[in-house]
């Protein structure tokens, strides 16, 4: 869902500047034609590249002693910065070309059909944008589509801001360029599609940018990181923004990501929990045991309870910031369900109240579809069960799950993902996930990732832990809002 939304971009791709950087030297690669190939083969040129891009940013703040985050490389560059001649090369099993490459080709930069990988048309404007620092002996060999296997460390000091991911330089053409392509404003995109498909079109991606931009000129003193974002973009007002329709659409359906976000959240807390104690069961448990187990386990914990009362102090709290905070910071098994619960109110709310034909569309999608889940939900309330009842069967729901997704993963070619077996009417670990050690659902998000591109880019700046439009954020938006005033 999030692919669709913000297509171009991962929560491993986190620096902006890897976009450009890659671009450039592409770019280089190309107008150097065979000069460039006979001097260095390209799997060696990204390779080398990468390395230097990973030390630059190191000795860029080696004075101030910030440290940056998704430097790809940073052991290697924290250990050779010290060298008086620093060998390119990171030995990294997945570098940087290989992360960022579905970016590359999604954002519509990198030809990823052919071999090579070469730029498309459009994509020569920002390739040409970023200049490499002639002045510089290495600067005039990257001029050529070449780098060397050793470089002086005294000649990158100088040259270290040219390639560090720190920002996008402000003024720049590179700066204007990735803006540009981000958000649309060199040609209008056609408005998002939120078709049953899910494929939503280039139109998503700029109307989820121009979107970033309004959550944070109308959030003043908020924070809007991880889970603080995803319950910023739940609280009511957000509806009754002035957005155009599409942008209204792309609205509810980062709002459905949000409710997921918090449903998930409890979900694999859930399944973590149930994990933990067939890990202590090596012969394995029936389906009446382990539901046994997990009963008095919630019980050890809680009180009895009525799951129609959990359900609604969730739907009271829906729209509330700091009931959200506390659930998520300290999800003990009650606030595991109160997560879900409100989840599966909040997504079912919107649909109810806005119509949207998107968000009846995901309701019955993805892996654990929101409607099965909501019905045996209301079906819990209905047989008046109780928590522990309800933490019970969803312990087992969990475990169901886990197998289904694997198996589906398998049937498409994937590796064998799962870590839990049911054999013989036995629930049980097998010995290869006996060391596997499950995480919580984080709320990071694909927009988290984007506003930070926003304060690289210089969009968006913070302030005490605050986010801030700056003049140039400001100034995107207004461009922005005047091109796509036809969508309205």
């Amino acid at each position: 869902m999030q692919a669709q939304l913000l297509p171009g971009l991962t929560t491993q791709t986190t620096n902006v500047r890897y976009v450009s950087l890659l671009t450039a030297g592409r770019y280089l690669r190309q107008i150097a034609g065979e000069g460039a190939t006979k001097g260095t083969p390209l799997s060696d040129f990204w390779r080398r590249l990468e390395a230097l891009i990973a030390v630059c940013s190191v000795l860029h703040h080696h004075q101030d002693g910030e440290t940056l985050r998704g430097i790809i490389g940073k052991t290697y560059a924290d250990r050779v910065v010290s060298a008086t001649m620093i060998p390119l090369e990171t030995k990294l099993r997945n570098p940087p070309y290989n992360i960022y490459r579905g970016t590359l080709g999604a954002l519509g930069l990198f030809d990823l059909s052919q071999r090579s990988d070469p730029l498309y048309e459009g994509a020569q404007a920002l390739g040409g944008a970023w200049q490499p620092p002639v002045s510089s002996e290495l600067g005039r060999l990257l001029a050529t589509g070449n780098l060397p296997r050793v470089v002086e460390k005294a000649s990158l000091v100088r040259i270290a801001g040219n390639f560090c991911l720190c920002r996008v330089p402000d003024g720049s053409a590179e700066q204007q360029k990735l803006v540009d392509l981000l958000f649309g404003l060199k040609s209008p995109e056609d408005p998002p599609q939120f078709s049953t498909d899910g494929s939503f079109g280039q139109g998503a991606r700029v109307a989820s940018w121009r979107l970033l931009l309004e959550l944070v000129a109308v959030s003043p003193g908020q924070v809007l990181w991880s889970h603080h974002l995803m319950e910023r973009i739940l609280e009511p007002d957000v509806l009754s923004l002035p957005l155009v329709e599409p942008l209204r659409q792309t609205m509810l359906a980062w709002r459905w990501v949000a409710a997921r976000s918090f449903f998930e959240r409890g979900w694999t807390i859930i399944f973590n929990e149930t994990f933990d104690r067939l890990h202590d069961k090596p012969l394995g448990l029936s389906q009446a045991e382990l539901r046994t187990l997990m009963q008095e386990w919630y019980l050890s914990h809680h009180g009895k309870e009525d799951i129609g009362d959990l359900v609604q102090d969730a739907r009271r709290n829906i729209q509330s910031r700091d009931w959200y905070t506390q659930k998520y910071q300290e999800p003990r098994p009650r606030e595991c369900l109160q997560l879900m619960a409100a989840g599966l109110l909040a997504a079912e709310e919107d649909r109810r109240t806005t119509e949207a034909s998107i968000l009846e569309a995901l309701r019955c999608s993805g892996a654990i579809p929101f409607n099965s889940e909501y019905a045996r939900l209301l079906a819990a309330v209905a047989r008046k069960d109780s928590t522990s009842e309800f933490w019970a069967e969803t312990s087992l729901e969990t475990l169901i799950h886990h197998v289904r997704i694997g198996l589906r993963k398998m049937r498409y070619g994937n590796p064998d993902s799962l870590h839990v077996d049911y054999e013989d009417g036995q629930w049980m670990i097998p010995t290869k996930a006996l060391g596997w050690e499950p995480r919580p659902a984080e709320a990071f998000s694909r927009l988290d990732v984007a506003m930070g591109w926003a304060r690289q880019l210089g969009l968006v700046t913070l302030r005490d832990g605050f986010s801030t439009l700056t003049a140039l954020g400001t100034e995107v938006k207004r461009r922005w809002d005047k091109l796509y005033g036809q969508w309205a």
